[in-house]
């Protein structure tokens, strides 16, 4: 159907530039109004279907995380569904999922694997969480975000955006980095004060403190132990 518009929308565009230099004012005039209604009908359609493909895909992820006996605390998909991040409190974990080809694939992270969480704008980091390091076989303590040599906070910053991103290191050697992409932008940079900017940061941000708490409690646990 979407096809249909737009062939619609191109004859009649032909036809009203032909109307303009043979001097039909009134055919020139329907063939624009066509044009216009086809216009609008094809984005209807485009939004119709863009709804119905993310109604399939979240069914897709749901269904993914039943099978998996992942329990939903919190949750995040991006606008295509490509990236998704599930917080379950109840296994004390993290999932990934991943969608390439219309196949989802789900990673399971313990919180106890989690060993750094970065917020990134364009490959550049805004602000990076880090398990504390072991000195001497014990690991320094302090405050939250300010373990001597744990948990370390760096910031950046741009005036224009196409990519925000969170990476999460694991204490895996086969798997040891999963990126969530928040924001991906394939053509233009969009400007920090743009409101769906603001939406896909603040997104980005609540994951990465959450991140953030459960490296830091994990840290805690640690120090405790020793």
């Amino acid at each position: 159907m979407k096809n249909v518009y737009i062939t619609i929308t191109v004859i009649s565009s032909i036809i009203s530039l032909v109307s303009t230099f043979n001097g039909s004012v009134p055919l020139f005039f329907l063939f624009l109004t066509i044009m216009i209604i086809s216009i609008v009908l094809t984005n209807i359609e485009a939004n119709r279907m863009r709804k119905n493909q993310k109604g399939e895909n979240l069914s897709k992820i749901d269904k993914l995380l039943a099978e998996n006996n992942v329990i939903k605390s919190q949750f995040y998909s991006n606008d295509n569904q490509t990236d998704t991040i599930v917080l379950d409190e109840e296994h004390s974990q993290i999932a990934i999922i991943k969608k390439l080809n219309e196949t989802f694939t789900l990673s399971k992270l313990p919180y106890s694997s989690l060993v750094e969480s970065e917020l990134k704008e364009d490959g550049v980091s805004i602000t990076k969480t880090s398990k504390g390091a072991v000195v001497g076989g014990a690991l320094l303590a302090g405050g939250f975000g300010a373990i001597v040599g744990g948990l370390v906070s760096n910031k950046s910053s741009q005036d224009e955006i196409r990519r925000i991103t969170l990476n999460l290191t694991v204490d895996d050697l086969s798997s040891p980095i999963h990126t969530i992409e928040f924001m991906t932008l394939n053509e233009n940079y969009i400007k920090k004060d743009n409101p769906y900017f603001k939406e896909r940061f603040n997104q980005a941000t609540h994951w990465h403190k959450l991140c953030s708490v459960i490296i830091n409690r994990q840290s805690n646990n640690q120090v405790s132990n020793h």
